[in-house]
């Protein structure tokens, strides 16, 4: 997958995934760094994702919620067996497939898309 395709497969899934919309901060939509670039690894349990120091590289998307504001999605980056959580802003009508969320992402999944381009042009 090329770095665009992962950033909207990731957005697509938040705006519009009933996994994620139904399991809210359980079910991910996962993608990781393989051999060929970006590998889309499906729906996996959050906890599974982030527990998995030894994974490869990857990222993770669900949606959240604080019981204050709209649902929000929470991005998961694995590299190096070090997880971060990055939280995106809420959006009244629940569509995160906007320009701001596609830029914040893509700043987020930056290490990993790098080294997914990287890897496939070798």
């Amino acid at each position: 997958m090329n770095a665009g395709d992962v950033v909207s497969l990731l957005l697509d899934e938040v705006t519009r995934g009933p996994e994620v919309w139904h399991q809210r901060s359980y079910l991910a939509r996962v993608v990781k760094v393989g051999g060929d670039g970006m590998v889309d690894a499906g729906i996996e349990p959050l906890a599974h994702f982030v527990d998995d120091d030894s994974g490869p590289d990857a990222a993770a998307i669900t949606l959240e919620s604080n019981g204050r504001d709209d649902p929000y999605p929470a991005v998961y980056v694995r590299s190096k067996g070090s997880v971060k959580e990055y939280l995106l802003p809420p959006h009244p009508l629940l569509d995160f497939t906007g320009d701001q969320y596609r830029k914040e992402l893509s700043d987020r999944l930056q290490p990993l898309l790098g080294s997914a381009l990287t890897r496939s042009a070798s």
